[in-house]
């Protein structure tokens, strides 16, 4: 019993890993090639960065906890976590500090999409989609 036990506790983390996607890339807005994000994940971090009008610069680890950081050109407090195949991003604060946004960011099955939902929490407001094109290198 002991032992099916500890082969299921060292597993289990394997199994975890292997739901989350590997968003690690470029990605370009689709119909705005302006619009750049760079991401680079390891397995327990997630640095996120653009160049693009609007400067984002985020580097946190994966687990929930809070970390400061710019996104949008503005000064936030951000957090992730992976919910299966997507990485959610909860960011609090910015120029009206009741501000509270959730993204989702998901992959295609061929890996060349990345899926955005944005989701404005407080105040709240309407849900916006956006797809990013992994470029190619």
């Amino acid at each position: 019993m002991r032992r099916g036990m500890l082969l299921v506790l060292g597993v289990l983390p394997l199994l975890v890993a292997a739901d989350r996607p590997d968003l690690s890339g470029t990605w370009r807005l689709e119909g705005n090639d302006a619009e750049t994000l760079i991401i680079a994940q390891t397995d327990d971090q997630v640095a996120i960065a653009s160049k693009s009008p609007a400067a984002t610069e985020v580097k946190c680890g994966v687990s929930g906890k809070a970390c400061d950081g710019t996104i949008g050109g503005e000064k936030v407090s951000v957090s992730y976590w992976f919910n299966g195949p997507m990485l959610v991003e909860m960011a609090t604060g910015g120029k009206r500090k009741d501000r509270v946004v959730k993204t989702r960011r998901s992959l295609s099955s061929d890996g060349q999409k990345m899926e955005v939902e944005v989701i404005p929490i407080a105040p709240v407001g309407k849900s916006e989609k956006l797809t990013y094109v992994k470029a190619q290198p």
